[in-house]
């Protein structure tokens, strides 16, 4: 694989420098199947907006969650 010159710790420990608090929640998430907006509102702190803001603002940190993790496949594969 070409990630395998990267450990997984590595890998992990770059990770975590570059999300947040509520990234690493919402990644957790992702990463246990989590699928139901309203986990992710939750964890988020969201349960006041409604729906229509909740399912916003969890899409939008979900949209920067990605992003991050693209930016760091693409650091990993120029090494």
């Amino acid at each position: 694989s070409q990630y395998t010159r990267a450990s997984f710790s590595e890998i992990l420990t770059m990770l975590e420098a570059e999300l947040d608090e509520t990234e690493k929640k919402v990644l957790w998430l992702m990463l246990q199947g989590e699928r139901a907006m309203p986990a992710f509102a939750e964890v988020l702190g969201l349960t006041r907006l409604d729906e229509r803001e909740q399912r916003s603002e969890v899409n939008r940190v979900k949209d920067r969650l990605a992003k991050k993790l693209q930016r760091l496949g693409q650091r990993l594969k120029r090494r």
